[in-house]
């Protein structure tokens, strides 16, 4: 059980380098700043962002990761809860991020309102996804057939349509070969 912890926190970690590096040059982390991250996976962008940041908290549904992000990352604020249910009181964050989680979500605009809630009014949301089109398409076949999760891709116009609706105003959009990045303030 061990090495298959370490093995798979190794992937994550070789996999994130690139993302965490894209994430924090759009968020801008600093030492003043309240960070939020929405699927924190196995934390290894959390424990970047968490460097640069006064305090961030990374909040993951799934029990097991947030354990194993808790022992790998000791010194990181991990919770277990889902995205259409932050615990957090309104205008907690200064900023906040999402690495290639919100196509889990089973209701994606709670949980854009959701972070619209928990950020302050000039709040930053950093978002990384996938696009629904391509290789990913076969990614969330076997998401959805082997692992039995979730899986709503959305093209980069529909996630902006979104934000912008819960109000956010989408202030940068880049397409890349890991799929989209998106910076969006509060309105």
């Amino acid at each position: 059980m061990k090495f298959e912890s370490s093995l798979i926190t190794s992937i994550e970690a070789f996999l994130a380098k690139r993302d965490s590096a894209n994430i924090v040059t759009l968020l801008r982390p600093s030492g003043t700043d309240t960070v939020a991250d929405l699927g924190a996976g196995y934390g290894y962008v959390a424990s970047k962002v968490a460097d640069q940041s006064k305090a961030l908290i990374a909040i993951e549904p799934d029990r097991r990761r947030a354990r194993r992000m808790h022992r790998t990352y000791p010194n990181l604020d991990c919770i277990s809860a889902v995205g259409e249910a932050i615990p957090f009181r309104n205008s907690s964050f200064d900023k906040s991020y999402a690495k290639k989680s919100l196509h889990h979500t089973t209701d994606l605009d709670g949980a854009l309102q959701e972070l619209n809630r928990i950020m302050k009014p000039t709040g930053c949301l950093v978002i990384h996804e996938l696009r629904p089109e391509g290789r990913w398409k076969l990614v969330a076949w076997v998401e959805r057939k082997m692992r039995r999760t979730h899986m709503n891709f959305l093209t980069p116009d529909a996630l902006k349509h979104r934000l912008e609706k819960v109000g956010f105003s989408v202030k940068f959009l880049k397409n890349r070969a890991t799929g989209y990045y998106l910076l969006a303030e509060k309105k």
